[in-house]
């Protein structure tokens, strides 16, 4: 029996390389395509192109990964259903809730690799890929290609720009508000650069703005010392799309953010749909169980494959609407989030026992 199972779960896992290969192929040349728009010599290569969308690859595989396993397994699994493979091992006495157990074992090696991509491999591949970007494209002179960043701490606002060059990350432009208790400015300081250091930072070519009772003071400094608003790390992780965080970066920024009174929701957003995700892929290649009977038996492999993509591309629309829709609104992230795997598991045990 044990023989039979992995036969099933091997025939589950090349579906879903298929299918993975196929979606990764078109997303990767449709974003090489756009990637070679912004090719300029000298500056952007065709090079440098290539190895952009290579880094991104972990974050596509990560997005594809429950798509690709349910299509995968309506593919693999739905070939031995066409060729009664399966007729035949129920008819010797291996139970449909056998097939169903060989199908999520194989779902459980794609959770955990889904688990590997998202928690190691795919935030340092975009972060990565970010960075080699930036530092390509600002080479042109008198272009600086990066992002904004805002930090706060108590009574402190900062706005600094970070770039990405040959030596590593730069933070430019530096723009801090002190205020006082009442919510009042007291101070202003206006900085070309900032060195982030464990403690203290210290501003570079400083423009200080002191607003006094009855009159504004300024002054000139080439450096100040100031305390730090945040950790390197959160400052590289800031840059980054929350979906595209681990969680254990993820959970950093939630505190980080909740210990200043600043809006977390985004952020804890994406961490329990990163929990919620492994658990989505397992679902759907149980959901795709039941659909190996009855019509779905005689059908061609592409139509299977079609039906596979078109219900994991529905599912990950409704998914990622029902995370948004928890973004904007205040209800409980959890139950939100986990709404359309719960749905489906639902009806997917409901269909199990009234096909079984």
């Amino acid at each position: 029996m044990k023989r039979l199972e992995r036969y099933i779960g091997l025939h589950l896992l090349q579906g879903f390389l298929l299918v993975l290969f196929g979606l990764l192929s078109m997303d990767g040349f449709l974003a090489l395509a756009n990637e070679l728009g912004d090719v300029q010599p000298g500056v952007y290569s065709v090079q440098d192109a290539l190895i952009y969308v290579a880094l991104t690859l972990p974050r596509r595989i990560y997005e594809y990964l429950p798509m690709a396993a349910f299509a995968g397994a309506l593919l693999g699994v739905g070939s031995l259903a066409a060729s009664s493979e399966l007729v035949v091992m129920r008819a010797a006495g291996f139970p449909r809730w056998k097939v169903a157990r060989a199908m999520l074992y194989a779902g459980m090696l794609l959770a955990l690799l889904m688990l590997l991509v998202g928690e190691a491999v795919m935030p340092w591949a975009e972060q990565s890929a970010r960075d080699l970007k930036f530092s390509l494209k600002s080479r042109t002179e008198g272009e600086s290609v990066g992002d904004v960043i805002w930090l706060r701490d108590q009574r402190r606002f900062m706005r600094v720009f970070r770039v990405q060059s040959s030596t590593g990350p730069l933070l430019l432009d530096v723009l801090l508000f002190q205020l006082d208790e009442s919510g009042q400015p007291v101070q202003r300081l206006e900085a070309r650069r900032l060195k982030v250091q464990q403690s203290p930072w210290e501003l570079e070519e400083v423009q200080q703005m002191d607003f006094l009772p009855h009159q504004i003071k300024k002054t000139t400094r080439p450096t100040l010392a100031i305390e730090p608003l945040a950790d390197r790390r959160l400052l590289e992780m800031g840059v980054i799309k929350p979906r595209f965080l681990s969680m254990a970066d993820t959970a950093s920024i939630i505190r980080h953010l909740q210990s200043r009174q600043m809006e977390s929701r985004s952020y804890q957003v994406a961490w329990w749909v990163h929990l919620f995700n492994p658990l989505s892929l397992l679902v759907l290649v149980f959901a795709a169980g039941n659909f190996l009977h009855g019509s779905q038996r005689g059908g061609t492999a592409g139509r299977r494959l079609l039906l596979g993509v078109v219900l994991g591309l529905a599912f990950y629309v409704v998914n990622r609407t029902f995370a948004n829709f928890a973004q904007i609104y205040e209800v409980p992230i959890p139950w939100v989030v986990a709404m359309p795997t719960l749905l489906v598991a639902a009806l997917s045990l409901w269909r199990y026992r009234k096909l079984a």
